[in-house]
């Protein structure tokens, strides 16, 4: 059972690490403004990470990461979205 626990954190922490992040895109660089824009580049950067685990022997590499950081991202950019559509009326 903590095992499960200790999955299920790790996989909430990497979403929210990159929640930031797709909002941070979405807000500095209005041509990133589309959601497939953001996943590719927080896809990128979280690539960029996991090579450097890889790199420098930093951590274990997983592609689980990606997928879940890249979710993050785009949950970022939704939570921008909501925002501006919140600031609208």
């Amino acid at each position: 059972p903590s095992d499960v626990y200790k999955r299920q954190r790790q996989y909430g922490g990497n979403i929210l690490l990159f929640v930031p992040l797709g909002y941070f895109f979405a807000l500095n660089w209005p041509f990133l403004r589309k959601y497939y824009l953001v996943a590719f580049s927080s896809a990128l950067a979280s690539l960029l990470v996991e090579f450097n685990q890889w790199l420098w022997a930093l951590g274990r590499p997983d592609i689980d990461d990606v997928i879940l950081n890249t979710l993050g991202g785009v949950t970022g950019f939704w939570v921008f979205l909501a925002i501006c559509k919140q600031r609208r009326k």
